[in-house]
């Protein structure tokens, strides 16, 4: 990674901006970072939340007729005001445990490479791993109720609401971590 950044801080045009009081702050080594393994996450929340849908499906996990869903009904008077609470509830599932595939791969990732945290010591990691997984339930109930909003009541597809979750995660997931979870007591400038 430090040979990238250092092929990307020689650049002439990467310098001008790194010059400029706003958009040295915006294009910096930590935000690009962040948005590059950003994607990256994104591609194993959304490609493990496809594939999970794939397998309740291929599976009949979920299904309309699932013994489950129909005892809960019964139980629950209230459900029958949920239109498509069957497919909803494997929707459910399949994000949370995206969510998790993520949130692993995003902890690392970030601790790594984005916010430059190399200690691995107990007490360290116990924390960030608490404050960064505490964040991320938040962002994450945010998601659900976006996908389950989008596809529920709008009638949206799955993936697109997916997405849609995952722009809103984005910019939570930054502002959270960089509040609360890798907070650094000395500011670098902004470029390095």
């Amino acid at each position: 990674m430090e040979k990238f950044w250092s092929l990307i801080e020689k650049n002439k045009l990467y310098r001008k901006i790194c010059e400029n009081k706003f958009f040295g702050k915006l294009f910096n080594r930590e935000t690009i970072s962040y948005v590059f393994f950003g994607v990256l996450t994104t591609v194993v929340s959304i490609g493990s939340y496809a594939a999970f849908l794939w397998l309740f499906k291929k599976n009949g996990w979920f299904a309309g007729n699932s013994p489950g869903v129909a005892e809960m009904m019964v139980r629950h008077k209230w459900l029958k005001f949920m239109p498509n609470l069957s497919e909803s509830l494997g929707i459910f599932v399949a994000n949370i445990l995206s969510w998790v595939c993520a949130v692993a791969f995003a902890y690392v990732t970030n601790k790594l490479f984005v916010f430059d945290s190399k200690s691995w010591k107990a007490g360290v990691v116990s924390k960030e791993l608490s404050a960064f997984v505490g964040s991320r339930v938040f962002s994450l109930v945010a998601e659900t109720l976006t996908i389950i909003i989008i596809v529920s009541v709008l009638n949206g597809h799955e993936i697109l609401a997916k997405v849609a979750g995952q722009v809103l995660v984005l910019l939570l997931n930054y502002i959270l971590s960089k509040i609360f979870v890798f907070k650094k007591t000395d500011e670098p400038s902004p470029c390095l």
